[in-house]
């Protein structure tokens, strides 16, 4: 495996795209020289993903900063994520180092959800569990005092074949008082975050429940996001699609309703739905689902009803 900076010119190939290869690469500090990094596997709002490996493999996230509040705000995730770590319910974190303007943060390795269900024939039951293990993880979050405030398919990882969920650079005690505007990823954002209203506590369970939509739907979600990434959700805008099991909409409706009330009360009321269905309809369980037997789109394009903010890793 070459080192981080080893890469040539003749490395990269034409079609690659600008996240494959990013510039500069990070210059990592003394007490990481054990670790080699060797390509980016997710890329979001807060930093950069890279695979790295030493004695085994993990994930290393780095985050730039200028400013000793910057380096608080990046270690809000590190720090976040020790609270749940023994829990087996999201990603663990190994060790935090900083060097040179930017925050390295050592985490188990795993799979986004929709690159571990990408390329294979994808049976609905994989899929249902894999919202029933991020409703569990969810709760027990919730049952410590925080809401994650970006749930999305790229924050939920598979790792030994189960399902946690994982960075927590959003993540804020539950209660808290003012949202930050850009507070989550604008296609799984609660239209209460985006008017600006006061915390309702029910914020996951709609990214949840548009989270749901996505892994049901090979990456796509209900409503297409504008350019300029401000997108509102007006109270009527409901989400409707053929191409999902009706029953299984209606818990996509309810968990992703335009007013918090009209969300389930809570996680397990959620899972305990989704078990409903799988016991109703177990004949139809290990039926594949077509939509992630549609070829991606090529490089730099997006599908349409696509969040343009989702992590470039999933659209190529």
């Amino acid at each position: 495996m070459k080192e981080m900076n080893s890469w040539s010119e003749e490395d990269r190939f034409s079609g690659a795209p600008d996240w494959v290869f990013p510039e500069p690469w990070p210059v990592l500090p003394e007490e990481m020289k054990q670790f080699r990094l060797s390509h980016v596997i997710g890329k979001g709002s807060t930093g950069t993903v890279y695979h790295a490996t030493q004695l085994l493999e993990y994930a290393v996230k780095v985050i730039p900063w200028e400013a000793p509040e910057q380096l608080e705000t990046a270690c809000r995730d590190y720090e976040i994520s020790k609270i749940f770590a023994d829990s087996g319910k999201t990603v663990r974190p190994v060790a935090c180092y900083k060097n040179e303007g930017q925050l390295f943060i050592v985490q188990e390795l795993g799979e986004a959800s929709l690159d571990f269900f990408a390329w294979r024939k994808c049976a609905l039951r994989e899929v249902l569990q894999v919202l029933l293990e991020t409703a569990d993880a969810l709760e027990y979050i919730q049952e410590k005092g925080y809401t994650h405030f970006d749930v999305k398919p790229q924050n939920i990882i598979i790792v030994n074949g189960t399902a946690r969920i994982g960075d927590f650079s959003h993540c804020r005690e539950t209660g808290y008082p003012v949202y930050e505007k850009q507070t989550g990823t604008a296609a799984f954002r609660a239209p209460e975050i985006v008017k600006g209203e006061q915390c309702s506590g029910k914020e996951d369970m709609y990214s949840l429940g548009i989270t749901m939509y996505a892994l049901l739907m090979g990456g796509r979600v209900p409503f297409e996001i504008p350019e300029n990434g401000e997108f509102r959700r007006g109270p009527e805008d409901q989400i409707r699609t053929l191409f999902i099991h009706p029953d299984l909409l209606k818990i996509i409706q309810k968990a992703a309703a335009f007013r918090p009330g009209e969300r389930f009360s809570s996680f397990r009321d959620f899972a305990e739905a989704i078990r409903d269905f799988m016991k109703q309809y177990a004949d139809s369980l290990e039926e594949e689902i077509p939509a992630y037997r549609i070829p991606r789109p090529v490089n730099k394009t997006i599908p349409p009803f696509t969040d343009r903010a989702m992590d470039k890793s999933i659209l190529s």
